[in-house]
């Protein structure tokens, strides 16, 4: 669903002679699932979203010339390192 007609977010900026991003949004539904699943506070859903979004973004931001997607990597392949850090943020 968060994917449908592809009207989620676009992390974007320019990296070298290329654009480099991700979708960080990609993260909200496993956090809202999890943070439900504990019953975590907004606050605490809030600062999940928002740490998987720095993280995202810093992510992406390694590799600049050339961007991380020419290294081939994915921005739903980044998620696999976000998420987890994001959980265990609602986990702890």
């Amino acid at each position: 669903m968060l994917r449908y007609l592809d009207f989620n977010d676009q992390y974007a900026f320019p990296a070298g002679k290329w654009y480099s991003g991700g979708h960080p949004s990609e993260s909200i539904p496993a956090i809202l699932a999890l943070g439900e699943r504990v019953h975590a506070s907004g606050k605490e859903v809030m600062t999940a979203i928002v740490l998987s979004y720095e993280l995202s973004a810093r992510f992406c931001r390694s590799s600049v010339d050339p961007p991380i997607q020419k290294l081939g990597w994915n921005s739903s392949t980044m998620g696999v390192y976000i998420m987890p850090l994001a959980a265990g943020m609602l986990l702890a």
